[in-house]
């Protein structure tokens, strides 16, 4: 009997479960000699996010490196003062991107020298998703118009009971899709031969930040809009089943 491969989602046992690495593409066990169907499972788990990590920073142009690196550097201490002020702890805060390059003007053809940019950016972790909008309108405000916002993502800051989770619903998606290939081929599954983590459980928030709404918000006077909504965690896993 030729071997038989066929790329699906899979199922496993709880011990199969138990031997799953926590890490991408890590296999656990291999043995290539029998005929064999490879089956492939997804688990996803909703929660609500805890925690907010909001980019920004500033950006400045000056005609002297040295005047705008000193105007970056007093706007991005006023935007790390806000950010310290309202509850963002140090450990929380860290600084993503440095750079300092000229700006030119093409509009003759020619390049014009007509200043130099510096960038300034940090990455916060706002635990306090509650007044997640205050702190960032406190930010935008200290920072003013050399502000710049690159987005905010959600996550959960103690993630690992979910990605357990996502894992043993990945071997169950798994196992339920292993089960009806072999019913729809004909063939009788045998023992776990082969198994690996194709990615790492990871989450991402379904939520967003609406740099337009923030601009409309704040003309307005009121709250910049922070809607978290939810985050998913996903596992993926790759299980070979030996077959008769």
């Amino acid at each position: 009997m030729n071997r038989k491969r066929i790329a699906l989602f899979a199922l496993a046992p709880l011990a199969a479960l138990l031997l799953l690495a926590c890490t991408g593409n890590t296999e656990v066990i291999r043995d290539t000699g029998r005929n064999a169907v490879e089956v492939q499972g997804e688990g996803r788990v909703r929660a609500a996010p805890d925690l907010v990590i909001f980019n920004t920073g500033v950006s400045v142009v000056r005609d002297s490196i040295a005047d705008a690196r000193a105007e970056a550097a007093d706007a991005m201490a006023e935007v790390v003062a806000s950010l310290r002020g309202n509850g963002v702890a140090e450990e929380d805060l860290t600084t993503t991107y440095i750079s300092v390059y000229p700006e030119y003007d093409y509009s003759e053809g020619a390049p014009a020298l007509t200043g130099f940019r510096v960038d300034n950016r940090v990455s916060a972790r706002i635990k306090d998703i509650v007044r997640a909008d205050a702190i960032i309108d406190a930010a935008i405000a200290a920072g003013g118009d050399r502000i710049v916002v690159d987005g905010i993502t959600f996550s959960i800051e103690d993630i690992d009971a979910l990605e357990d989770e996502a894992r043993e619903r990945a071997v169950e998606d798994a196992g339920r899709r292993a089960a009806e290939l072999a019913r729809l081929t004909g063939v009788d599954l045998g023992a776990i031969v082969a198994v690996s983590e194709v990615t790492s459980p990871g989450a991402f928030g379904v939520g967003g930040y609406d740099r337009a709404v923030d601009e409309s918000a704040a003309a307005s006077g009121g709250p910049t809009p922070v809607l978290p909504g939810q985050v998913v965690v996903t596992s993926t896993v790759v299980v070979t089943y030996a077959i008769d």
